[in-house]
């Protein structure tokens, strides 16, 4: 199977950022221009932007065509049951008890509002943001690699160093980076997959 267009868009970006903000060559002594950092801590922050976004677009792309299925088709799908069943946060807009208008269509509806709420103000991709956003859709925790998984939650709270530090006062390797980058990008080359096989199912 092969990745989706989303996936294939997010890489040539990652490819643009690196050309357009990480040094053509690497310094053997680790040593870069203030200016050279500033770039690295952009690249940084714009990949993690990208990643966030694929990762939050293509749950939700899965989400609405679980519940269009079920609106249209009355039927039930791997995602449609996750998300009933991982419902997070307050519990606001959902029935407080059932009655002769709640119908399981208007409940899954409103749990789909509420988990694509969540999703538009998810903020990060630490590993408790990833599972907020997959787990719901019908990815098991079990699927998920823990070494990626790890990894992609090291890079996320690097990204909040660097955005909310008053003063730069720390030390960014650009190479570093761009390997950490290429880690998880191996890595969600594989989620891609099987998010595609997820919406394989739902036609």
């Amino acid at each position: 199977m092969a990745n989706s267009g989303r996936f294939k868009a997010l890489q040539a970006r990652v490819d643009e950022l690196r050309t357009r903000f990480l040094p053509a060559t690497f310094s053997q002594s680790g040593t870069y221009t203030p200016a050279e950092l500033d770039n690295a801590r952009a690249f940084r922050m714009l990949v993690h932007a990208e990643l966030e976004h694929f990762l939050e677009e293509r749950a939700v792309e899965i989400a609405d065509r679980a519940f269009h299925l079920f609106r249209t088709r009355y039927r039930p799908s791997r995602p449609i049951i996750h998300l009933l069943s991982n419902i997070t946060g307050e519990p606001k807009g959902l029935p407080a008890e059932l009655g002769t208008t709640t119908t399981p269509l208007s409940i899954a509806g409103k749990v789909l509002g509420q988990y694509k709420h969540g999703v538009i103000n998810n903020h990060g991709i630490r590993i408790s943001n990833i599972l907020r956003i997959l787990l719901p859709i019908g990815i098991q925790e079990t699927e998920i690699d823990t070494v990626w998984l790890s990894t992609t939650d090291g890079f996320g709270a690097k990204r909040g160093t660097t955005a909310h530090s008053a003063s730069i006062t720390y030390t960014i390797d650009p190479k570093d980076d761009f390997q950490t980058v290429g880690q998880i990008m191996n890595g969600v080359r594989d989620l891609d997959l099987l998010l595609n096989q997820i919406k394989k199912t739902l036609k």
